[in-house]
């Protein structure tokens, strides 16, 4: 074993490697070897001459020990002893220390050494003299032994350990030390008795305040500015003893002009208050409050009319008043009640003079007042029978002053506490704020604003008639400003309803809602307001933040709707508006939607519609595709929201509808209409399409679904049977659909063969043919289908036919195209309704699009534009911008064919993959750059192509944003700077800001 231990040690000291270590600490606890064999194997190692043998010597002895968990207390007292008298050789220090620290976490280590330890150390080791990461042992060493034995400690080392600390950690300068060394200065402080050596530990952490660290780029500790501003506000809020130097000297730091400094101090003060002891608050309340009251009073708080405005600041002057605010209000829960009658009656003493409404502090003492008021009961009830008869006794004189008494009053308001002084003052608050309210010009916005919010916020007090006054009179309001959205006063309007149809829906409800639907025309007119129509209904909308209001609103909405259809009104946009507005509710609470929607929305919209869209040739909406659409977004949008369970029952009854012709559910009342889609091809195939599309798949059909879709094919192909193209694209959607989600691959392999065979590329009467087998693909698509790929290729050899040519890239397109009826139930996970796989437009790209660069390459020059055309359409269809990345480089080329396009749908795909491109690879287009800015500054210029000209500004933006080298943008400066001229009197706002963005990126280019 001797010899093996030799061979041990021997490795480590040619490499200083762990694992030698680990099999001679192995060895010591299997009892083959003691620790004493060690030091003596060491041994003429340990003494040698020369310092870095010295060191790795002792470092194995340390490494090995810090692998050991118990040792006997004989061995650990010699080993002791042994490390101690290491102390006294500096160029072994680190792994003295390293190894006296394994030796005190032994469990067998008698605390009784530390003492020795200790004292060694404070009279040996001299920090000054060792480089960072040697004084970083001496602070694990203290740690471990503070963890370890702080019983001990506490009850016979107190004052040593507190000596050691002070010593090791002085003039300390490295950021990882103290962050250890603050951590330790905590501890030592909250649970030592420190009182005779407060100040000093105090001194010891008050010379790094403020904290002005900067990481190193490439530093390996990770340490922040952060980590060591909260490790050293934690010094300081560790005991109260250091108030007395704290206070005073920390206060002074709030001279400075640095707001990091000033957030840094108030950071520091509030940890403070929340960890000292009422006492000591009680002691320094006043030298707190008189330092901080001018960070208050001194500030701008024209942005501020509640108290909850003060969270939305978020500059860095911000921070620190709100760090300021935050203390104010946890300073009073520091009081017991006797002393807040005091403190407070000292600080309204000296701020008496500014509670005037015209004072230029008025608004900003109420605000101290009322931060402070919100700190627990007992306090708002003292200021608020204070402050308020002072409020409600001056007269205002000027508008001004009446925005600072409402602004004051709201400050006030505060439905945490609902029994308080304040339901006292309730009568005069509300004559204040309705006089504001009902008295000032629309002019002066800013005071109905405010007394708006306030009244709103002052409800939890009021009673149900006030309530409805309150109510009454903002609804009377609304409607007077509702004309306007962007009024100011609109908005808050709209906001204060927002918050009231929350916790009071019965009011509105009774109040409220009646007056709004009031003003909706009834009867035909060729003079029906349809702003007045929009804007009542989108208030409408904007209100309804409740069952029950929804409950109603659907209810009356269809009524409405029911009312227009009889009375024959005209005006097919206010059918559109109530319908949007009823989806629009639907569609922001979804999860109010249940089963009771289904049973009585569905049938009596399904009704409503079709006998007028299809039976009623005398109604408004008789073949209005845009009506029908609307209201079978209406259906589709319950049905997703629908359980499982119903939904096989809802499909049955559309099958039983719009294929079998018979009555079902789905209607109010019998309609005397047959409705059989295979047979005859009428318009109502988008109603069922989304009844189909929104089921789960696992719903099956109730017939044969391939007999239909055989029959749907054999419609489909001729596009004589179809009276619109409206009726045409429900019926591909509908092949599309059972394609999807009802038919196995090998069926569709058969009828696509079938229907190719019969295709006569040289007659126009096959494009039908291949419009119904591009539909049937495109159900492949989306399912990721391995027989995609095939009709994939077959469509692509189309593109160079010349008798095709023209229509083969749209019917690429339509593989690729999004349909409203082929998404995916986005609002219950749990229910799939299509089988449309996560990565199916993932791999068409990556499949077609190296097939239209090779194509575009290798083709005659006659094709070239429809290769184009191609790409841009299905460039359309890019919506996460992952997808094309990897394709940049390649496909550059076309883009920059693209963009010299005239069309526009065609160059606006274009140029927004030309901003990907030189947002995400700038140096791809260097080549390029003089044909590039030369097209985009004549697309800037064409006024008819509003889109072309924004796109074409952001690329000009990207590119002088970009990392191109400047000495090759700096020739295109002065053209682009003249040449966007122009472009400044554009009448769109958007496009000359983007003109005013770009000349200055291009101006700054000569100061760069």
């Amino acid at each position: 074993m001797d010899l093996q231990l030799s061979q041990w040690v021997s490795q480590f000291m040619a490499s200083e490697n762990d694992p030698p270590c680990e099999e001679i600490a192995k060895a010591v606890i299997e009892k083959r070897i003691s620790l004493l064999q060690l030091i003596k194997t060491l041994g003429s190692h340990l003494t040698d001459e020369t310092p870095h043998i010295r060191s790795t010597a002792v470092g194995c002895l340390s490494n090995t020990l810090a692998k050991i968990e118990r040792l006997n207390r004989a061995d650990i007292e010699v080993i002791a002893k042994f490390y101690i008298g290491k102390l006294d050789d500096n160029d072994v220090m680190s792994n003295t220390l390293v190894g006296l620290r394994a030796l005190t976490s032994l469990k067998n280590f008698n605390p009784a050494l530390l003492e020795s330890v200790l004292t060694s150390v404070q009279e040996k080791y001299e920090p000054a003299s060792f480089l960072a990461a040697t004084r970083y042992q001496s602070f694990l060493l203290l740690e471990t032994i503070y963890q370890k034995h702080l019983d001990f400690i506490l009850a016979n080392l107190n004052d040593l350990f507190v000596k050691v600390f002070i010593h090791i950690s002085t003039n300390e300068k490295d950021p990882r030390n103290l962050l250890i060394s603050f951590s330790l200065n905590k501890q030592i402080s909250s649970t030592l008795q420190v009182e005779n050596f407060a100040e000093d530990l105090f001194d010891n952490a008050f010379c790094y305040f403020p904290v002005s660290f900067k990481p190193p780029p490439n530093s390996p500790y990770s340490i922040a500015s952060h980590d060591l501003k909260t490790g050293l506000r934690q010094v300081f809020a560790a005991t109260p003893l250091f108030a007395k130097d704290l206070f005073p000297n920390i206060l002074e730091k709030l001279t400075s002009t640095s707001p990091a400094v000033k957030l840094d101090v108030l950071q520091t003060l509030n940890l403070c208050l929340d960890t000292y002891d009422n006492d000591t608050i009680q002691e320094y309340w006043l030298t707190l409050y008189n330092a901080l009251k001018f960070e208050v009073l001194y500030n701008d708080l024209a942005n501020i009319v509640e108290l909850a405005d003060i969270e939305k600041l978020s500059t860095e002057d911000d921070l620190v008043f709100k760090e300021v605010i935050a203390l104010f209000k946890n300073l009073p829960k520091k009081f017991t009640d006797e002393q807040i009658i005091k403190n407070l009656q000292i600080m309204l003493e000296e701020l008496k003079e500014y509670l005037h409404i015209s004072h230029k502090y008025f608004k900003q003492t109420v605000l101290l007042l009322s931060v402070m008021a919100t700190s627990k009961l007992s306090v708002y009830n003292h200021i608020v029978g204070e402050v308020l008869p002072v409020l409600l006794t001056d007269e205002p004189s000027t508008v001004v002053d009446e925005k600072n008494l409402a602004t004051a009053l709201n400050f006030f308001i505060n439905p945490d506490y609902p029994e308080s002084k304040l339901s006292q003052y309730k009568d005069d608050i509300l004559v204040v704020l309705s006089k504001g309210l009902m008295s000032s010009s629309n002019v002066e916005t800013t005071l109905k604003c405010i007394c708006i919010r306030s009244l709103v916020n002052l409800s939890f007090i009021l009673d149900t008639q006030e309530v409805a006054s309150v109510i009454s009179n903002l609804s009377e309001l609304l409607l007077s400003t509702m004309k306007n959205e962007k009024d100011p006063i609109f908005q808050e309007t709209l906001n204060a309803f927002t918050n009231i149809s929350a916790t009071m829906p019965n009011v509105v409800l009774e109040t409220t809602l009646p007056l709004l639907l009031s003003k909706l025309p009834n009867e035909s007119s060729s003079e029906i307001d349809l702003e007045l129509v929009r804007n009542v209904l989108n208030v409408v909308v904007n209100i309804s933040h409740s069952k029950l209001l929804l409950d109603s609103i659907i209810v009356r909405l269809l009524s409405v709707y029911e009312r227009l259809l009889n009375g024959r009104v005209v005006t097919m946009d206010y059918y559109y508006f109530l319908l949007n507005s009823i989806y629009l509710l639907l569609s922001n609470y979804p999860e109010l939607l249940s089963k009771d929607y289904a049973d009585r929305v569905i049938p009596q919209i399904t009704s409503l519609t079709i006998v007028n869209y299809r039976l009623s040739k005398e109604s408004p909406v008789y073949l209005n595709e845009r009506i029908l659409d609307q209201c079978g977004k209406i259906i589709r949008l319950i049905i997703c929201k629908l359980e499982l369970i119903h939904h096989q029952k809802i499909l049955d009854d559309a099958v039983d509808t719009f294929l079998l012709g018979s009555d079902s559910p789905l209607f109010s009342t019998s309609l005397g209409l047959e409705i059989s889609l295979v047979s005859k091809p009428p318009t109502l195939v988008s109603l069922f399409n989304k009844f189909l599309s929104a089921v789960s798949k696992d719903c099956p059909l109730k017939i044969e679904p391939l007999d239909v879709l055989s029959s749907l094919v054999e419609i489909t192909r001729d596009s004589k049977h179809f009276e619109s193209l409206f009726e045409r694209m429900g019926f591909l959607e509908l092949i599309c659909l059972l394609a999807n989600k009802y038919i196995s691959d090998s069926d569709l392999e058969k009828i696509l063969n079938e229907l190719s065979e019969t295709i006569d590329l040289q007659s126009s009467d096959s494009l039908g043919t291949l419009e119904v087998m591009a539909w049937i693909t495109k159900s492949l698509v989306l399912s990721n289908s391995p027989l995609a790929m095939k009709y994939q290729e077959y469509f692509f050899s189309l593109l160079e036919i010349p008798s095709v040519a023209s229509v083969s890239p749209k019917l690429l397109e339509v593989l690729i195209a999004e349909v409203s009826e082929l998404e995916v139930n986005k609002r219950d996970k749990k229910i799939i309704n299509l089988n449309v796989r996560l990565l199916y437009k993932q791999k068409f790209y990556n499949i077609m699009l190296p097939k239209i660069i090779e194509g575009y390459r290798n083709c005659e020059q006659a094709s070239k534009e429809t290769y184009l055309l191609l790409l841009s359409l299905i460039l359309n269809h890019v919506h996460q911008r992952e997808i094309i990345l990897s394709h940049l480089e390649n496909i550059l080329p076309l883009i920059l064919q693209i963009i010299q396009s005239d069309n526009a749908k065609s160059r606006n795909s274009g140029l927004e993959i030309l901003n990907l491109t030189i947002e995400s690879n700038c140096m791809l287009i260097k080549p390029h750059l003089h044909s590039i800015i030369s097209r985009l500054l004549a697309i800037t210029k064409d006024n008819s192509d509003l889109n072309g000209q924004i796109n074409a500004l952001l690329c000009l933006k990207e590119i002088g944003i970009s990392k191109i080298p400047l000495s090759q943008l700096q020739p295109f400066r002065t053209t682009i700077i003249n040449q966007t001229v122009a472009v400044l009197s554009h009448k769109k706002r958007k496009v000359r800001k983007l003109a005013a963005d770009v000349r200055q990126i291009y101006y700054e280019l000569e100061q760069s």
